[in-house]
């Protein structure tokens, strides 16, 4: 992904940008936690291309140490902390809302070592939450979102803190690249550098234009379930967000619908050795045709009765309307 939307290098900088590559952690096949540096001190982060803004689980959260047992920053222990004017913002997501104080701080893709780093950078302490997700085993090992957005400002109608900057731009990353292999609990790859004359020469390779100017998101003109066309649910076309902070798929209501017709909910926990006579999802995204078959979109769960072999969807329906038509994320 270019900075400028674009699928090919066209940064504007007199000298090459090096290349890093952050080993992202597999956790549960479900997230994927890379390193960062806020004020020098070293955290796990989900970076996010769904979220605008840098947010920390900070010291000042009393009551998030309960159940959040990541390692929280502290910025009295750090020399380049520059605060905020103080005011504690109510940031909205999609199960609840988080507490948190605008600040600035110093940050470095990875560690201290690595080249995309930067001074005053704006972040957000949490100094509060009501997310039940972050009280579970998933929720409660990362200490960072690290929100990698298209703009290189935040627009107008999602700022609320004093800075519109974003990390992206902070931090002069022209073009990133996300790896997460499809084998079960192998780690993922971040990539940030001069990646697309080598991406673009491979057979696996497809362009596909940024179709809104705040969000990575590209337009969805058709979906199926195996040769079962769903031709009212992008009519004349729905909008899809490139998320790499989600752990699951989130669809149109009418998606899961159609999916409930092959698993009524009333059948689940499903047996994961039939997994293969189930049909699969075919998305038709900037002219090319995506299919998903049945192990992308059902996930093996070890905590049902019966253990191993009970599998679920791993995708939510949420009614979320858009300039594009219906979102998927």
């Amino acid at each position: 992904l270019n900075s400028d939307g674009s699928h090919s290098n066209t940064g504007s900088s007199s000298s090459p940008q090096p290349t890093v590559t952050l080993r992202l952690e597999n956790v549960l096949n479900a997230q994927y936690h890379g390193e960062i540096s806020i004020g020098g001190q070293q955290f796990k982060a989900i970076y996010d291309t769904g979220s605008f803004d840098v947010l920390v689980l900070s010291k000042l959260c009393q009551g998030c140490r309960e159940t959040w047992r990541a390692p929280a920053y502290d910025s009295q222990a750090s020399q380049s902390f520059r605060p905020g004017n103080g005011k504690v913002t109510s940031l909205l997501y999609g199960s609840g809302t988080i507490e948190a104080r605008q600040d600035m701080e110093s940050l470095s893709l990875g560690t201290l070592t690595s080249p995309f780093k930067s001074k005053d950078v704006p972040f957000w302490q949490v100094v509060g939450h009501n997310l039940p997700f972050l009280n579970t085993e998933l929720g409660g090992q990362f200490s960072v979102i690290a929100g990698l957005c298209y703009p290189k400002h935040v627009p107008a109608e999602f700022a609320v803190g004093t800075s519109d900057a974003t990390l992206v731009d902070r931090l002069s990353i022209e073009s990133f690249a996300f790896c997460l292999p499809s084998a079960s609990s192998s780690p993922g790859f971040l990539t940030v550098g001069p990646l697309q004359a080598l991406l673009t020469s491979s057979d696996h390779f497809l362009a596909v234009p940024v179709a809104t100017k705040s969000h990575w998101a590209v337009h969805v003109d058709n979906v199926a379930f195996g040769f079962t066309s769903l031709d009212d649910v992008c009519n004349p076309s729905c909008a899809a967000l490139i998320d790499s902070g989600s752990s699951m798929l989130l669809v149109p209501p009418a998606v899961m619908a159609a999916f409930e017709r092959y698993v009524p909910a009333a059948a689940l926990p499903f047996r994961c050795e039939g997994i293969s006579k189930l049909p699969d999802l075919v998305l038709k995204i900037g002219g090319h045709r995506i299919v998903l078959p049945p192990t992308a979109y059902m996930v093996e769960d070890a905590s049902y009765p019966g253990g191993a072999g009970a599998c679920l969807p791993a995708m939510r329906a949420v009614d979320r309307p858009s300039g594009l038509g219906p979102l998927w994320s």
